[in-house]
């Protein structure tokens, strides 16, 4: 990420709907053969899945789950939710939670930076007295 950066809350945000809709659509495509490709087709036209806080396993909870934890600024949280996917799903998921990491991991060094300089100017505060 020394290139690019990594991505920001705001970018992560506003990319979660579409990632959302590919997850949702991952999972309900179960058909092989032309009626999988025809339903893959209309489903990626028009997108209806749940919000909110939903209960159970599927992806399609899951990804609700984490929309919410992400518009409550908790990326942890949706990064958890994000990472319980597995199969087609989470494939589809892949590059917006490697992404979600690196941002959280990011924020991590900042404040372990911030707190080590905190650390440094009271130390220095105290040896001066």
């Amino acid at each position: 990420y020394a290139d690019q950066g990594v991505a920001t809350l705001a970018d992560l945000r506003e990319r979660f709907p579409k990632v959302a809709d590919a997850v949702v659509a991952a999972a309900g495509v179960k058909e092989r053969g032309w009626i999988g490709k025809a339903l893959a087709k209309a489903s990626s036209l028009v997108t209806v899945r749940k919000v909110g806080e939903v209960q159970g396993d599927t992806p399609e909870a899951l990804v609700a789950r984490a929309e919410l934890r992400l518009a409550a600024d908790d990326l942890d949280g949706a990064i958890a939710q994000m990472s319980r996917l597995s199969g087609t799903p989470a494939d589809a998921a892949k590059e917006w939670l490697a992404q979600a990491k690196a941002r959280a991991t990011a924020e991590k060094a900042l404040k372990d930076l911030h707190l080590q300089v905190i650390g440094q100017i009271a130390q220095s505060d105290c040896s001066e007295k």
